[in-house]
């Protein structure tokens, strides 16, 4: 713990506030303005950073673990033919990996990234279980990007920025509503998708029924 906060005043700190912020304030405690980061570690971290933090507000976003699995595959996939490097990353994980469908050489897999998925999320679920809702903001990606303005709004009021309502729906206007239950358009991921819809965390995100046709389909401008 003393290490994470002595790394709060320390270079990285630095890197993340940029120079001129770091010279005018000398800590990342001491900003005036409105901070904070996005990384899917924090799933894991999070009780750590709140020790750090505990003011913090906490915007939990949570996607489909089929869709997020898919991004995984393809992420790890993009990977693999870039470069000589990640594929011999792949190589070394083939050696050392316990699950099988690493022992193929054929990457990371659907059911490793939901996995992966669930993990995060109940490592998560159990962290922010003792907030109140002044403290955690939970929303799913999906009625984010189908109704941008509305929960933009709500996030803006949630963390305390003093925004223009024109800006708000200029940001809302760049989110693009297809990649909402993405995965429905691939037959092989719709049947992983029924093979994984009745597990609890997807149940508790009301992830076990799929929407109606028409928002799967829906080519309307974000509102």
């Amino acid at each position: 713990m003393e290490s994470l906060r002595a790394a709060c005043f320390s270079r990285r700190s630095k890197q993340f506030l940029e120079a001129r912020r770091w010279r005018k304030y000398g800590s990342i405690f001491d900003q005036p303005c409105h901070w904070g980061w996005k990384d899917s570690r924090n799933c894991l971290t999070l009780p750590l950073w709140l020790r750090v933090f505990p003011k913090a507000r906490i915007v939990f976003i949570v996607r489909n673990g089929v869709d997020v699995s898919e991004s995984l595959v393809g992420r790890e996939r993009r990977i693999r033919s870039r470069n000589w490097f990640g594929r011999a990353r792949y190589y070394l994980r083939s050696m050392t990996s316990r699950h099988p469908s690493a022992n193929s050489l054929s990457g990371f897999s659907h059911p490793e990234g939901f996995g992966l998925w669930k993990r995060y999320c109940e490592s998560a679920l159990g962290a922010v279980g003792k907030l109140d809702s002044r403290q955690l903001l939970t929303l799913r990606f999906e009625d984010l990007i189908r109704s941008p303005k509305h929960h933009l709004r709500s996030l803006v009021e949630f963390v305390g920025l003093d925004l223009n309502p024109a800006d708000i729906d200029a940001a809302a206007e760049k989110i693009l509503p297809g990649k909402g239950w993405a995965f429905v358009s691939s037959p092989a991921l719709l049947e992983f998708y029924r093979s994984r819809n009745n597990e609890p965390l997807m149940i508790r995100f009301s992830y076990d029924q799929l929407p109606p046709t028409s928002q799967l389909h829906a080519d309307d401008k974000p509102g």
